[in-house]
């Protein structure tokens, strides 16, 4: 399977080469306050271009191998990162599905782009992976999360108390799920 390219109106998601580290290390130092809250810590080395060098190139592995697929989101106009979308630990077998997650440049909240991106790339998943269902989980309270999967039709089916381990505290967290209602059952 060949590496996805999925545009939007605004944006294109893809999992980009290595020679896109800088940029992808940019989104992460611009974002680090942002995103603090909902990514666990992270070592020094993870805001820099050797790092994302290198995982970068893990991506594409794991995504020829049907583990995880990490998009980077782009602006179209710019061709600036201004997020991430992916799903992890993707499974086959009797359950068909995966984790999605995502984030947002900080700057460029409140205009949409996520719930753009992560349409797009869930189309694709369902179509492209056949995937039968997507979870997704969010904070409590990280009403903007919450707001997104809303509007994708993600349902919610509780909270998991201590999920994540977050800044060294187990943290709860609101637990959603997508089904595709066209899954074929190709990769069973």
């Amino acid at each position: 399977m060949s590496v996805p390219y999925i545009k939007t109106k605004r944006l294109y998601l893809t999992l980009p080469d290595p020679h896109r580290a800088a940029d992808v290390a940019d989104y992460f130092i611009r974002n680090r306050a942002h995103l603090h809250a909902t990514m666990p810590t992270r070592p020094p080395a993870y805001y820099t271009t050797s790092y994302w060098a290198d995982r970068l190139d893990e991506h594409l592995q794991d995504f020829r191998d049907d583990r995880n697929v990490n998009f980077m989101v782009f602006d179209r106009r710019t061709d600036a990162v201004v997020g991430t979308c992916f799903f992890s630990q993707i499974l086959r077998g009797p359950y068909q599905g995966c984790f999605l997650g995502y984030s947002m440049d900080g700057e460029r909240e409140g205009q949409g782009l996520m719930t753009e991106a992560v349409r797009a790339a869930l189309k694709w998943a369902f179509e492209t992976l056949d995937l039968h269902k997507i979870n997704a989980g969010h904070l409590p309270d990280n009403h903007g999360s919450a707001k997104v999967l809303a509007k994708l039709g993600f349902e919610g089916y509780g909270v998991a108390p201590g999920e994540l381990l977050l800044h060294g505290k187990w943290e709860d967290h609101v637990q959603t799920r997508l089904l595709n209602p066209d899954w074929q059952g190709r990769f069973e």
